[in-house]
């Protein structure tokens, strides 16, 4: 199985030597967070860097930056394309390679009396954007207390991972990306709230217990639709069902017109609740989270939607299609636990982190992990990381041909057309996979460092995962593979 997955490693390296295009990465001014000191700190401790920080405008102002810029084989595939997670665009990503991992991010930070603090983060990276303040990742003021208690308030990192803080410095941590079984399918990178920290403990042992309390809302894409031919044929396609649908109200693109169409919907949560405990202990570092979210998922994109009475009353006996006709927006409380582990020592890291989630009905609900493994020879860091999701959703629709309706009906092919967009749609949104990554990193100069990696994703029968692409026959599972290189620095 690996040997398939390093033969396609040759057919991308050349590309790496394109210029990106300077365009790609306007200037950005933004700022300073955790997320750059604690990528610096843990680069610091195994022995590469050191931190540093610069003089802005007089010695209380500190800057620091950092930038990926990556190459990935997005576009391999005319029915699964790789992403980092639900925020980013299939199309998009099909278009740019480049796209996928690449990133820039300036931080800044302001002492404004010994217990303030100002800290600003913006990213500039590929993802669904409403608003220019969706850029900014961190915009928060800090009090110290005490020695032992901090108080932010603000834009902040949403602390569901280990590397809540510093998902996006690519050169924090081994991978080209985090894995996507267990960082991809939980897009939120901040709250907009208050967080509470209590630390305690000695140079041995440090303890740190935190509760967060906000709300957010983010655009992501958790089903792409492709109403045209998937090779990129823009003249129609077998796989089009929905091109033989009727045209429903409000969506433009289906019912017979050529085009591609994407699902724009957007998650509010609100309230969040979040509550952390960490120990740090010698080589070892210990953590547990349980959130709580009330979010409403609204499902831009759907073209079952626009169908809404277009079959009389025969969507009020075809149990399970209504709530997509009736209720495109979708009311979840989504309660998420998550505990984690990491081990460094001699050269050998080993880090793992395993979730439980729980929804009524509708995404993430499931258990997902992963481990990692990685060994140091002097610059040079290969690794191994296997990753898992699991799927509890119950979001099912009953068989048209379990229904009574009569074949004989004049729309009969329709709904035969829409019972396949429908499965295919449940699919796309049910994740259960299995993926085995392989990789190196070589950090060849100071605060620097080249990165290659090859996944092999095994894509469950009724299931998408994140990699899903509308027009795939999901009555099967499937095998796919990528590979990916970054260049990832500090600034």
């Amino acid at each position: 199985m690996l040997n398939k997955t390093f033969k396609v490693c040759h057919a991308f390296i050349p590309k790496l030597c394109i210029t990106m295009p300077l365009i790609w990465f306007p200037t950005l001014c933004a700022a300073q967070i955790n997320a750059v000191e604690t990528a610096v700190d843990e680069a610091s401790n195994s022995g590469q860097v050191e931190n540093q920080s610069s003089d802005f405008l007089s010695n209380k102002w500190r800057v620091n930056g950092f930038a990926t810029i990556g190459y990935a084989q997005t576009d391999k595939y005319s029915d699964a394309v790789l992403r980092r997670n639900q925020y980013q665009s299939s199309s998009e990503l099909r278009k740019n390679n480049f796209k996928l991992d690449s990133r820039i991010g300036v931080q800044l930070s302001k002492e404004l009396s010994e217990r303030w603090d100002l800290v600003l983060q913006g990213v500039l990276k590929h993802h669904h954007i409403n608003h220019v303040t969706d850029y900014i990742d961190v915009a928060m003021l800090r009090y110290q207390a005490s020695n032992e208690w901090q108080i932010s308030l603000g834009r902040q990192p949403f602390d569901l991972f280990f590397m809540s803080d510093h998902r996006n410095v690519g050169y924090s941590y081994d991978w080209v990306r985090p894995p996507t079984d267990f960082y991809g399918f939980v897009s939120y990178d901040y709250l907009d709230g208050a967080k509470f920290i209590r630390r305690w403990g000695d140079f041995d042992n440090e303890w740190s217990l935190s509760f967060s309390v906000g709300l957010l809302e983010d655009a992501i894409e958790l089903i792409a639709f492709d109403a045209f031919d998937p090779r990129g044929d823009n003249v129609g396609s077998d796989n089009c069902i929905v091109c033989d649908l009727p045209q429903g109200p409000n969506q433009p693109g289906f019912g017979g017109e050529q085009g591609s169409t994407n699902s724009n919907d957007t998650t509010t949560a609100k309230p969040i609740y979040n509550t952390e405990i960490t120990l740090h202990s010698g080589n070892w570092r210990l953590r547990a989270n349980y959130a709580y979210l009330k979010f409403e998922l609204e499902v831009g994109g759907v073209p079952a939607a626009g169908l809404d009475g277009l079959f009389g009353e025969s969507n009020f006996f075809w149990l399970g299609v209504s709530d997509f006709l009736q209720a495109p927006d979708i009311k979840e409380e989504l309660h998420y636990t998550s505990v984690g582990g990491s081990w460094e020592s001699g050269g050998w890291k080993v880090q793992t982190e395993i979730s439980h989630s729980e929804a009524a009905v509708f995404a993430f609900a499931g258990q997902r992990g992963y481990l990692h493994i990685r060994r140091r020879w002097g610059d040079w860091s290969p690794f191994l990381t296997l990753g898992f999701a699991r799927d509890d959703s119950s979001l099912d629709i009953q068989p048209l041909e379990e229904t009574g309706i009569s074949p004989d009906l004049p729309f009969y092919g329709v709904l035969l057309a829409l019972e396949s967009e429908l499965n295919s749609i449940i699919s796309a949104v049910r994740q259960n996979q299995n993926n085995i990554s392989v990789g190196v990193r070589w950090d060849f100069a100071h605060e620097k460092a080249l990165k290659f990696q090859c996944d092999r994703v095994r894509i469950d029968a009724r299931s998408g995962s994140i990699h899903d692409v509308f027009g795939r026959d999901f009555s099967k599972g499937v095998s796919r593979s990528w590979c990916s290189a970054t260049f990832d620095w500090l600034f």
